[in-house]
């Protein structure tokens, strides 16, 4: 369980944070929105799990994007 407990403290403290503090809601086209801010650490996610190819790959995929969280385009 120990990798799955890490990703299951990392979403619980990313509730945590997000419970305490409102994001500013975009005003920004759906597409738009996704292109700045979530698909470059999503690609870069990708990459690295097929840099890595781990046994369990959505579950590295889960942490990397918890871990890279604060990085936007």
């Amino acid at each position: 369980m120990g990798l799955t407990k890490v990703v299951l403290d990392a979403v619980q403290a990313e509730r945590d944070a997000l419970a305490t503090t409102k994001p500013p809601v975009p005003s920004l086209p759906p597409r738009t929105y996704l292109d700045q801010t979530v698909i470059p650490v999503l690609i870069e996610g990708l990459k690295s799990v097929v840099k890595e190819r781990p046994a369990n790959p959505t579950e590295y995929l889960g942490l990397f994007l918890l871990k890279n969280s604060q990085k936007t385009g």
